[in-house]
């Protein structure tokens, strides 16, 4: 999936990156990557930044979030690189 993350306050901050999977929760304004550990498929990787992004679309295989301020989509991006790291090091040591 791609994913474009973008900030009201700089205009010309454009981080994308793809990872094999990402969802968000809107009621719990809460993002989440699966992260397998052995043969456990149910564990998850969970961010709830704060504050909360301002639009989260989905269309096709594509997230977009807009964040109100450029240092909440500097760490946001971060998290992503993060945790798409530790999920894909979860699908290489899946046993089962």
């Amino acid at each position: 999936m791609h994913v474009l993350i973008a900030s009201a306050e700089d205009e010309s901050y454009d981080f994308r990156a793809h990872v094999y999977d990402i969802g968000y929760e809107k009621e719990k304004r809460n993002f989440y990557m699966p992260r397998p550990i052995g043969d456990d498929w149910l564990q998850r990787i969970n961010h709830a930044p704060l504050p909360p992004p301002t639009l989260v679309r989905l269309q096709d295989k594509t997230m977009f979030v807009l964040f109100s301020s450029l240092r909440s989509a500097e760490h946001f991006s971060a998290w992503l690189v993060n945790a798409e790291a530790e999920a894909q090091e979860g699908y290489r040591t899946m046993r089962g």
